[in-house]
């Protein structure tokens, strides 16, 4: 198996153990510890606030002691929580557990995406990041698909199983070499100056959405176990929550298949729209087909901005550690906001007598805020489409 091989096997184990435990834990707590969704947003803001930190720096470790150093560390402190984890799962102990792993995951994914996209030309790179992009994405809705099944199964034993995916990934990191050789600069297919303008520009609105994206999808996965119970599909709640990930693994797909995308502002403008309307149609939902049609939305915006941001960051940047780690952070940052921002809402419907009022006020000036800024970013395109900057894929 080749470096690429290794390294999209690796994603998809690690998406797939991550979301076991990063996405099940909010259902594991509140069947075995009976949080509440107070609790569970309080949960989701310190691991964001750990992940935003460490993926903010990544590139000082990676430069110190090298990529494949971090890939290593990462994965053995990541093996030894999910083992005290599946030891004693205890509140004290989840919440500094869930803090260390958030900082792992911050420090190692930015690493993972710099040796992904290294030494790849424009064409190359949307091409491998598509890969890259499916390999998580799959793991994510089968994760969460299993967590009723494999908590049912193993009770909190099911954390050994994360514990076995970092001891694969100690095994897949063998090989890897110390650096990823990057693309030279002045290689002719590095896009031009003026290119580079137009990109940074689409980088900047896509990364306002992905910001959002995150920080709404993190407070939602707090919220979903009590939105779901609520309309009486407790066991299948960690099921029906995975509606979104398929729809954005679906949306990788598309994305991958026509390059037309590449310098389009359009696209992003559809995410501006459908996103907040996803997102509340889901909050809100009366009924299973509301919250099922929500999630679509919601699921097809994020997989648009997510894409978008990662592409334009790695061609931008060529794929550097930093690039990465700023891509991540905003990622991290979301972690942080969304849930708090829930725990205002949640507050405010305290205030107010009325949990829609009370949500709205606390969630809907994240929405207001990235739009605007997002679509600002966009103006120097003056919102009209761009050609196809990576040409046809094969």
């Amino acid at each position: 198996m080749n470096r690429q091989g290794r390294l999209i096997l690796m994603t998809f184990t690690e998406a797939f153990s991550t979301t076991l435990v990063g996405r099940g834990v909010f259902f594991y707590t509140v069947w075995a510890l009976e949080f509440s969704d107070a609790a569970n947003l309080w949960l989701a803001a310190l691991y964001g606030a750990t992940y935003v930190a460490a993926a903010l720096v990544s590139h000082f470790p990676a430069k110190v002691l090298s990529e494949k150093a971090v890939m290593v560390l990462t994965a053995l402190v990541q093996l030894i929580c999910h083992l005290v984890l599946a030891w004693r799962f205890e509140p004290v102990i989840l919440f500094v557990a869930f803090s260390v792993l958030g900082a792992m995951s911050g420090f190692r994914w930015p690493v993972v995406e710099s040796y992904i996209s290294a030494g790849q030309t424009p064409k190359e790179t949307s091409r491998i990041l598509g890969r890259f992009n499916l390999s998580w994405a799959i793991g994510v809705p089968l994760g969460l698909a299993v967590t009723g099944p494999i908590r049912a199964l193993l009770g909190t034993h099911v954390f050994f199983v994360p514990a076995l995916v970092n001891f694969t990934s100690l095994v897949l990191t063998i090989p890897l070499p110390t650096r990823p050789s990057h693309l030279p600069h002045d290689h002719p297919e590095r896009p031009g100056r003026l290119e580079i303008t137009k990109l940074s520009a689409l980088l900047t609105s896509s990364r306002w959405l992905l910001l959002t994206s995150y920080a709404a999808a993190w407070a939602l996965s707090a919220l979903m176990p009590t939105i779901f119970d609520a309309m009486g599909y407790k066991q299948a709640a960690p099921a029906l929550a995975a509606i979104l990930d398929v729809v954005r693994l679906l949306t990788f797909i598309l994305l991958i298949y026509w390059p037309g995308w590449h310098g389009r502002a359009s696209v992003l403008v559809l995410s501006i729209l459908a996103m907040p309307t996803g997102f509340f149609m889901v909050l809100f939902a009366g009924g299973l087909t509301a919250a099922v049609l929500g999630q679509v939305m919601f699921g097809l915006s994020c997989g648009i901005v997510y894409y978008a941001a990662i592409y334009y960051a790695m061609v931008v940047s060529n794929a550097s550690v930093n690039a990465g780690g700023k891509h991540e952070g905003l990622i991290g940052l979301g972690f942080v906001i969304g849930p708090g921002a829930g725990l205002v809402g949640i507050a405010m419907a305290g205030v107010l007598g009325s949990r829609t009022g009370g949500m709205l006020l606390g969630i809907g000036p994240l929405f207001a805020v990235a739009t605007v800024a997002a679509i600002l970013a966009l103006r120097p395109l003056a919102i009209r489409d761009t050609p196809d900057l990576g040409g046809e894929q094969t």
